[in-house]
């Protein structure tokens, strides 16, 4: 025997057979599967004295939360469907039937779960209840929409009319006014040229009128070094260049290098414009190897700074190895060179 279950996922209600109580069946709606319940017990009827007048009423049970509820009359029913306790899915059953059946198939409720009828809107020319609540316009005409936009149309039309009009006025006075003029420009006039220094004419007393005459601005002497003050810059940078050029040359680095050939070049030309006295000799041969050290330098970098460009990528050992980055002894030559023709003044007993 076929029997109403209803699926605890969508709420569709559908018949399953005795046999399937317990078990998992599949909801033909959701497709969800779920276990069936088993088949509800009958109603027991009510039992004990005379009922009550009413009693003939009661004859209807709703399966609500997985118990059996009631008996209910039919509008304790419709009441409780109204409330939303119910629903079109619950399962009822009445004496007489021969298994629940959802409240929405049964004729005795279908009613209650039709749509209310739509509330009709009160004519605009029926007077309203005493007491309503009455709308702003309560006396409504249909010829006061058209007149009032009649009127509002007119007030615009005038409104841009009378703009227009202000526009070409304004537009016609600026085509008569004249050219602008050119404005005059007032030569500003020369200050008085100064009047020649006068005298006084007191005997003994000489006073001077008038401005007073700009004495020439005289530019700073900047003080000379003395010839050991230049020994001991030349010193003092020949020993920096030289430790800056060995580092460089480590690294495959020319610019160090090029900047001790300016410095050597440079102290040149300074110690060749002084008069040495007693250290002449000394100090010719001294600006002599000063030059020879730059040319000498300058033309071994230029054959070095060749074979530096072409060992990127290298290792930093192989790279040193091959180019014999290490190997700075033409650097050092020329140190002592310089080192010794420094040391033949300072023997002649020049103190720097």
């Amino acid at each position: 025997m076929a029997r109403s279950i209803k699926c605890p996922h969508c709420g569709q209600v559908m018949k399953v057979s005795e046999q399937a109580a317990g078990k998992r069946v599949d909801c033909p709606a959701c497709k969800k599967a779920f276990l069936a319940p088993k088949a509800l017990a009958t109603p027991p009827t009510p039992t004990g004295g005379p009922p009550p007048a009413t009693t003939p009423n009661r004859v209807w049970y709703v399966h609500v939360d997985g118990r059996n509820d009631g008996p209910h009359t039919a509008d304790t029913v419709v009441e409780q469907v109204k409330t939303g306790r119910l629903d079109a899915h619950t399962l009822g059953w009445r004496e007489g039937m021969k298994d629940w059946q959802p409240l929405g198939e049964m004729p005795e409720f279908q009613g209650a779960f039709s749509a209310p009828p739509p509330v009709s809107k009160p004519h605009p020319h029926k007077p309203r209840a005493q007491g309503a609540e009455q709308e702003p316009h309560a006396h409504y005409r249909p010829g006061r929409t058209r007149r009032d936009m009649a009127i509002g149309f007119w007030v615009a039309g005038g409104l841009g009319l009378a703009i227009l009009v202000a526009i070409l006025i304004v537009a016609n006075r600026r085509e008569e006014l004249p050219p602008p003029r050119r404005p005059v420009v007032l030569q500003q006039p020369l200050p008085p040229e100064p009047s020649a220094p006068t005298t006084s004419t007191t005997p003994g007393v000489k006073v001077i009128h008038g401005p007073r005459p700009l004495e020439p601005t005289k530019a700073p002497v900047k003080a000379e070094l003395s010839n050991a003050k230049l020994m001991a810059n030349l010193v003092a940078d020949l020993d920096k260049g030289f430790r800056d050029a060995i580092a460089g040359h480590t690294k495959a680095m020319a610019k160090p290098i090029f900047a001790l050939i300016t410095k050597c070049r440079s102290h040149a030309e300074k110690l060749a414009a002084r008069d040495w006295g007693p250290y002449k000799s000394e100090m010719e041969t001294l600006i002599r190897r000063l030059n020879e050290a730059a040319s000498g330098l300058d033309t071994t970098l230029k054959e070095r700074a060749v074979a530096w460009g072409l060992g990127d990528g290298l290792d930093e050992k192989k790279r040193a190895e091959i180019l014999e980055l290490n190997q700075y002894d033409w650097l050092t030559r020329w140190q002592k060179i310089l080192a010794d023709e420094v040391e033949k003044v300072r023997k002649k007993g020049m103190e720097f």
